[in-house]
């Protein structure tokens, strides 16, 4: 038998699916994983439904394929229809567009993340492998509802497997699915792991995420505003790029209300994060809800000084443990969020001793560590299928 039909036969392949590889935290473990798998001899293909115009590079040994559907052929195939029946008609097209991947491909499992790549994969992989499927974002968000409960009990549920992020969001979700699943943590980039603690702390909070009403910035400035009646010289960094859901707009309004023209600075953006930002006075996380932030975890890795709002799905109290390693203060309260800002910034030490602590995180959810437990359940899977 010829060496590359040895290597067919044994060489597992894997497919992640995933809607686009835009500059996300789901985006951002796919790639992380996939280059994991690639390195420990699988073959690794990533199958999106659409392109983005901010995209990951893909890891050596990774090739993506596009499952998507043309837009504008779609639209003017169905263009007559009521909205209802066009996006119905768009959902089964995608899917059918996504079996015939995998019918061409014949992988050993395919890998879903998101609600829209689970309710996708799970029929189109029927009779062809097995689906893991995984929950990213708070569920009480993206799986509740009429058309959402009908989708979970025809798909979601009949996948072979399921990983979650959080405790919380497991429990969501009923016993048929729950049994068959694994909590597992996001990766950290290695990166963030090996970064020497800085001398001294510059007068800098940051915050890091998308501009956009989950990500709550607003609750930042309005506690950064009290911050400054007490403490000032301060400035507040918000790295993220725009949503284009007019939360930049409301922002920009809200900073000229309290006038912060010249301490809120809007930094875009950036994948050098590593380098700008470890020596910096606080990381703040203000969401109204999560999956598990990935943007959390890489500032707990380089030591900096954390505070979370203790938000769903419980993504902030996996890694937080309060007053230990960082602060958690209740959802929407820029009171108790200013209050524990204003508590780390006039105790230096006290914010020290939580950053030390928190770099422990490393040890916790390393790549390394992360991928052998998804190793562990692909093989799993696998050897089941």
């Amino acid at each position: 038998m010829s060496g590359e039909r040895l290597k067919n036969r044994f060489t597992k392949k894997l497919i992640f699916h995933i809607h686009n590889l835009s500059r996300g935290g789901a985006e951002r473990v796919v790639v992380n994983l996939s280059g994991y798998f690639a390195r420990d001899g699988y073959e690794v293909k990533i199958v999106t439904e659409e392109t983005a115009r901010t995209e990951y590079d893909l890891p050596d040994g990774v090739e993506r394929i596009d499952a998507g559907v043309d837009a504008g052929s779609g639209a003017r195939r169905h263009g007559e229809k009521t909205g209802v029946v066009r996006r119905f008609l768009n959902i089964r097209q995608r899917r059918a567009r996504l079996r015939r991947v995998l019918k061409s491909e014949a992988p050993d499992l395919v890998i879903a993340f998101g609600k829209s790549a689970n309710y996708r994969a799970v029929p189109a992989a029927k009779g062809i492998c097995p689906v893991l499927v995984s929950v990213r974002n708070d569920p009480n968000k993206d799986y509740t509802g009429r058309p959402n409960a009908l989708f979970n009990r025809k798909y979601l549920y009949k996948a072979d497997g399921c990983v979650f992020q959080t405790k919380e969001a497991q429990a969501f979700f009923p016993a048929v699915l729950r049994e068959k699943s694994r909590i597992i943590l996001n990766p950290i980039n290695e990166k963030y792991l090996h970064v020497d603690a800085p001398e001294t702390r510059k007068k800098v909070i940051v915050n890091v995420g998308r501009i956009a009403v989950q990500k709550n910035q607003a609750l930042l400035i309005r506690a950064f505003a009290k911050l400054g009646e007490t403490l000032p010289g301060y400035e507040l960094r918000i790295y993220g790029s725009d949503s284009g859901d007019g939360t930049k707009e409301q922002l920009d309004g809200l900073v000229r209300e309290y006038r912060l023209e010249n301490a809120v600075v809007f930094c875009g953006s950036s994948d050098s994060l590593e380098k700008e930002i470890p020596d910096c006075a606080l990381f703040v996380l203000s969401s109204d809800y999560e999956g598990l932030p990935n943007a959390l975890m890489e500032a707990m890795a380089m030591c900096m000084p954390v505070i979370a709002t203790d938000c769903p799905c419980g993504g902030a109290a996996m890694v937080i443990k309060d007053g230990v390693n960082g602060c958690l203060v209740p959802t929407g309260d820029s009171d108790a969020l200013a209050s524990a800002m204003e508590k780390m910034l006039r105790d230096p030490e006290y914010a020290e001793r939580l950053g030390t602590e928190a770099g422990k995180i490393g040890e916790l959810a390393n790549g390394e560590r992360i991928y052998g437990q998804w190793k562990d359940y692909v093989e799993e899977l696998c050897a089941d299928s």
